[in-house]
């Protein structure tokens, strides 16, 4: 926004500026590594990476389930239906009490629910 003093009114304008992020890195005992990152303006968006393959392997791993994992891939899972099962609860999760909680990392004055 900028003043256009002839015509009395703010105008809205485009104009490259140097933005800045704030990462904030986690190694979460269910989710793995994650990050959150934090824009340094209004209205300070907030985003959260979380590797979608570690919390299955977590979950294998916990329950001593063979799998051949290459890099962020699985190529094998012994048991793929209960591997599967765990990724539909998964999506069932109660997500927005899970973000609030990581969205308090790179803000330490907030209070998670």
């Amino acid at each position: 926004m900028r003043g256009n003093r002839p015509a009395h009114r703010l105008e809205v304008f485009r104009r490259s500026t140097k933005c800045l992020h704030f990462y904030f890195y986690r190694l979460d005992p269910e989710f793995g590594l994650m990050h959150v990152r934090l824009q340094s303006w209004f209205p300070f968006e907030i985003q959260i990476w979380v590797n979608g393959r570690e919390w299955p392997a977590r979950q294998l791993d916990r329950e001593g389930i063979g799998y051949q994992r290459y890099d962020n891939t699985f190529l094998h899972i012994d048991d793929l239906a209960r591997a599967q099962k765990w990724c539909a609860r998964l999506k069932r999760r109660r997500w927005p009490r899970v973000l609030d909680a990581f969205g308090s990392i790179g803000q330490p004055h907030v209070k998670a629910h």
